[in-house]
């Protein structure tokens, strides 16, 4: 009989306990945000712009016999401008760098903002920021990403653009 009361003891703490944890996780915590938010929320792959250059007889003499290729090659990895405009009033005007040490990862961007609730115009535009002296077939060939239409708001609800698969910006949740 007292193994059994022993063993009881533990049980009923235990389920008085888990009782208690679920109770208290039916209670409402913080109120309903009077304000809106809209998330950005954007991965894409780091584009580069590749410059080769012949190097010249008098370069190919100078190096030893077995560094002597005639192209040299470099690679730029753009910054990117991010504007968010809400009804033609510049909210959000940043500039994202590449990370990494070499300035090789992706480009993240994520920023929260919040709004008051109700119809807006939204337009986001995300585009390279490259030097002017660049080639233009090669500035061409850099992704660019924009994003133009009417949005509702509402208030305690966040709004979420992020990039799709197809590499295009999308408002997902509004």
């Amino acid at each position: 009989m007292s193994r059994l009361r022993r063993a009881l003891g533990p049980t009923l703490f235990t389920m008085a306990l888990l009782a208690l944890v679920a109770a208290l996780g039916q209670i409402p915590v913080g109120g309903t945000s009077a304000q809106a938010q809209l998330r950005l929320s954007l991965r894409t792959v780091q584009a580069r712009i590749e410059t080769c250059r012949e190097r010249s007889a008098g370069e190919l003499a100078a190096l030893p016999q077995h560094m002597r290729t005639p192209t040299v090659c470099s690679e730029q990895a753009p910054d990117y401008r991010l504007r968010v405009t809400l009804d033609g009033e510049v909210v959000i005007d940043q500039l994202v760098a590449p990370g990494g040490w070499r300035g090789d990862r992706p480009l993240i961007v994520d920023r929260r903002l919040d709004t008051a609730p109700g119809p807006a115009n939204l337009s986001i535009l995300f585009a390279p920021e490259v030097d002017p002296t660049l080639p233009a077939e090669e500035v061409a060939s850099l992704p660019r990403y924009e994003l133009e239409r009417p949005i509702t708001f509402t208030a305690g609800r966040i709004a979420l653009v992020t990039l799709d698969k197809d590499d295009a910006l999308r408002l997902v949740t509004e």
